[in-house]
């Protein structure tokens, strides 16, 4: 079995690891720049960790996507109201990852009243 926290601790102690975290500047798909902020951003990935602590008690995988992706629609109009263009891909991702769109759209509307 693998010691996780071993290797997550091997690694963020790795001289390689630490001299390439300010790697980076800010571009297209990765608007935060370096390394060590995008890992910031996928730590704090609020998203992500509710998937996570939601899938402890609840095995339905459409609730499960729908709390995985309930800022999505957000974030694609703000690209395409910025940009003039979104990202088609994430989409369509979006889309074939929710099945019950009445409970998305009920689930994004009191989100969004919060």
């Amino acid at each position: 079995m693998v010691n996780y926290q071993k290797a997550f601790q091997a690694v963020v102690t790795d001289p390689q690891y630490l001299a390439n975290l300010d790697w980076g500047k800010p571009r297209e798909g990765h608007s935060e720049g370096t390394v060590r902020a995008h890992i910031r951003g996928i730590e704090r990935n609020h998203a992500s960790l509710a998937r996570e602590l939601l899938s402890r008690y609840c095995n339905d995988e459409d609730l499960l996507m729908m709390v995985q992706y309930h800022d999505e629609p957000f974030a694609l109009y703000r690209q395409y109201e910025t940009r003039g263009k979104y990202n088609q891909d994430r989409l369509a991702n979006l889309l074939n990852s929710i099945r019950d769109w009445n409970l998305f759209l009920a689930f994004s509307l009191i989100d969004g009243c919060t």
